[in-house]
């Protein structure tokens, strides 16, 4: 992930109510901890839930599936029950999960207006940085105003050539207007981005005001809205297409020296329905799958969620194209931290758009992880203990191109939330030679 604005719905940390029973109050530790699997489960299990209670995890389990318009209409209905039971924890992330929805759905306005009353009568009770998060996402979507929303028309299946760069990122050729350009896939950014050189390229009209938003390295950056009319990538036209314009400098990777100019972001991702890569550098549209899963591994916050197998546990990792390494996160430390008595912390650098940051990691020399059907021996992957600025340290790990590069072909499916993947001949695992691109 290079970087993406964080609208994960705030966990608030008041304890439930004296009134709730023994089963809510450990589906809230759940819900506070991202534990949507486990979540999930005991839902289906608790049998003591009052009808507020199953109504109200329903609803935010229906975000994370992405089923957006159910959750709406359940949120909808739920929102003032809880203000007036005085559940302000669960009317907080009800709140921050339906404004998620909207977004999601492109109703800009309603979404604004939403994290506006979030702001409004339960910015008091936030941290610092949960306020920020809002604040900043709220001025993103002032700027939006009353932008028409997202569609998109996939006229048949298509199959277009990528590239990677020298990030290890993949780019795809998209066209608008008679701009036919490289854009770098980005399944954890919110939006899709362009620096200010090449919306002037493409006659872009930037909003008047800015905002700001936090690039990897925690540096704020300033930012303007606009609106791309129609942007075609193989046989799909996605119109409308929102993009966050930055300063050049924002997406200037020094170590490197090199400029990335233009990010596709999840909102045109998502939209596509069922994409597969391949290890050729092919990109394939497809229709999705009208069978429904037994079990989707897929799941949504501001980014997909991808579950994992791993020493015998399922856990849930960002899933990021937009990653050149994959990592493991405080949460994987904290669970396997038997793994790593008498290991030595060194310092690593991750850089971003706009910057860069150090933090001290593990190194464990190799991990073997199994998604979507296939299993792969990752080596030299780095264990952060501490969190970066960002929502994908709430999970175990992030999925990077050093992980997805294993597979022959995989593929992510929006629709009915699959992923599946392959490894070469579809029999045995597949291991790494080296870690780097």
């Amino acid at each position: 992930m290079l970087f993406a604005i964080n609208l994960l719905p705030l966990m608030a940390s008041t304890a439930g109510a004296g009134a709730a029973s023994q089963a809510a109050s450990e589906l809230d530790r759940l819900l506070r901890q991202r534990e949507y699997l486990e979540l999930e489960s005991a839902l289906q299990t608790s049998q003591n839930l009052s009808r507020q209670d199953r109504a109200f995890f329903r609803a935010v389990l229906a975000n994370r599936t992405n089923h957006i318009d159910q959750s709406i209409r359940q949120l909808q209905a739920l929102i003032p029950q809880l203000s007036k039971s005085g559940r302000t924890d669960r009317a907080t992330i009800a709140l921050h999960t339906l404004g998620d929805d909207y977004l999601k759905s492109f109703r800009y306005a309603d979404a604004q207006k939403t994290y506006a009353d979030l702001l409004l009568h339960f910015g008091t009770s936030m941290s610092p940085a949960e306020r920020d998060e809002v604040q900043s996402t709220e001025a993103v979507l002032q700027l939006l105003g009353n932008a028409p929303p997202q569609t998109v028309q996939v006229r048949a299946p298509s199959t277009i050539r990528s590239r990677t760069n020298k990030l290890g990122l993949i780019e795809l050729p998209v066209q608008v207007g008679k701009n036919s350009d490289f854009w770098v896939l980005d399944t954890s950014a919110n939006f899709s981005y362009v620096t200010e050189t090449v919306a002037r390229r493409f006659g872009l009209r930037a909003s008047s005001g800015t905002a700001s938003a936090h690039g990897i390295s925690g540096v704020r950056m300033s930012l303007r809205t606009a609106v791309i009319p129609e942007l075609r990538l193989g046989r799909a036209t996605v119109c409308n297409v929102v993009v966050m314009v930055v300063p050049d400098e924002a997406l200037y990777f020094a170590p490197l020296q090199w400029q990335l100019h233009m990010l596709l972001g999840r909102p045109v991702l998502s939209a596509l329905g069922r994409i597969t890569f391949h290890a050729d550098g092919r990109f394939s549209v497809e229709k999705s799958s009208k069978a429904k899963p037994v079990r989707s591994n897929l799941l949504m916050e501001e980014f997909p969620l991808v579950v994992v197998k791993h020493n015998g546990k399922e856990l849930l990792f960002a899933f990021d194209t937009g990653a050149s390494q994959s990592i493991l996160n405080p949460k994987y430390y904290y669970l396997f931290q038997s793994e790593f008595a008498g290991r030595p912390l060194d310092p690593q650098t991750v850089a971003g758009g706009g910057g860069s940051q150090t933090q001290l990691v593990y190194h464990l020399s190799q991990v073997t992880l199994s998604l979507g059907g296939a299993s792969v021996t990752v080596p030299d992957v780095a264990v952060v203990t501490s969190s970066f600025p960002s929502g994908v340290s709430n999970f175990y790990g992030t999925i990077g191109q050093n992980v997805l590069r294993l597979f022959r072909r995989y593929t992510v499916d929006f629709h009915s939330m699959r992923f599946t993947a392959e490894t070469a001949g579809n029999t045995g695992e597949r291991k790494a030679d080296s870690p780097h691109p």
